[in-house]
């Protein structure tokens, strides 16, 4: 039996959803296909196929390591470094960047979002440090003197500690010590993570954001511009994020449900992301995949193409540089996932019939 789940992933309230979902592994009739299509299933999920070689990091954030465990990041060249940062300012740094305005105790996470006509900051909440606290966040365990005893302090984790999962909201990033009255030693605590006996050490790299499941990419160059693929390329890759769609929420109708000033919605599920950046997914067609596709000469890589459809396919944690790259590019806006700022989970999901 199909169920309707709707989602939104808010900055503060990390959920992803969808709607119309049909069971892994059922059969459906495909439209598309002209005949029935036994979904397949996939149980071990795969690197995404690249012809390239892998650019090193050369982000701000935690660094994965080996065993998927993280590590503060330490060396990077910090792009938030002599940066004016103010809300609602032009951000001169890449769509999707994250960096903390601060001002005297307060820290303010603020992220490059896509404007009208510019690229503008967005600062969302804040926490602010006693004077007489630290200023920068104490080792766990560590002494404290007897003019802190008994007192709390808040911080922010930097973003060089903090994973990617974790960077879009404020709370995974929220870091509460306190100097212990009987022992004179720091305590240091997430919302998700608090001492016990077999867990007696805090670190600023425990990650609240699970890393998402992340699909096989499709069979296509991922070194190619998005405007370069032939259409055999755009076929492969268009069936690609068709089927895990399908395979999670049905088959999308063959109309849109409604349209507004030359925008469709309403074709089947959607997921909603906001925080990092504001941007929508929503299943649609075969044939309209392939005319979002050929409609404007896309210039990003078909691989940040791909990895942008798998970030809000996969609940809004970036994969990779997440949709970024596809949001800095106002040809690229308007493909698969969506940026303009009339979506909304009550409209839906604006994708162009033209």
């Amino acid at each position: 039996m199909n169920q309707r789940i709707f989602c939104i992933v808010t900055a503060l309230a990390l959920t992803a959803a969808c709607m119309n979902e049909t069971p892994i592994g059922s059969t459906s009739p495909d439209p598309d296909a002209g005949a029935d299509v036994q979904i397949p299933v996939d149980p071990t999920p795969g690197p995404m196929p690249d012809t390239g070689t892998s650019p090193p990091v050369t982000h701000h954030y935690a660094v994965k390591n080996q065993d998927g465990s993280y590590s503060c990041n330490t060396n990077f060249t910090d792009p938030c470094a002599n940066v004016a940062i103010e809300h609602n300012q032009e951000c001169g740094l890449p769509v999707g960047t994250v960096c903390d305005a601060k001002t005297g105790l307060e820290t303010t996470p603020c992220t490059c979002q896509v404007g009208n006509g510019k690229n503008v900051w967005s600062c969302i909440g804040g926490i602010t440090t006693r004077p007489d606290c630290p200023t920068v966040i104490p080792t766990d365990g560590a002494s404290c003197t007897d003019d802190l005893r008994g007192i709390g302090c808040e911080y922010l984790k930097p973003l060089s500690c903090s994973c990617p999962g974790d960077i879009r909201d404020i709370k995974p990033r929220y870091v509460s010590c306190s100097c212990d009255f009987k022992t004179s030693k720091w305590k240091c605590s997430t919302p998700g993570w608090v001492h016990t006996e077999s867990n007696p050490t805090f670190s600023l790299t425990q990650c609240l954001t699970p890393d998402p499941v992340i699909p096989q990419g499709p069979m296509v160059d991922a070194t190619k511009a998005v405007s370069a693929m032939t259409d055999a390329e755009v076929e492969t890759w268009c069936r690609w994020s068709y089927d895990l769609q399908r395979e999670r929420s049905g088959l999308p109708h063959p109309e849109p449900m409604g349209q507004v000033d030359g925008y469709g919605f309403g074709w089947g599920g959607g997921t909603f992301c906001s925080g990092t950046l504001n941007y929508c997914l929503t299943q649609v067609p075969l044939n309209d995949c392939k005319r979002l596709l050929k409609r404007k000469p896309c210039g990003a890589k078909v691989k940040q193409l791909s990895n942008c459809f798998l970030t809000a396919f996969t609940g809004c944690t970036p994969v990779e540089e997440g949709c970024g790259p596809m949001a800095s590019d106002p040809e690229c806006r308007e493909t698969l996932v969506q940026f303009s700022p009339m979506s909304s989970p009550e409209v839906g999901c604006l994708v162009p019939l033209n």
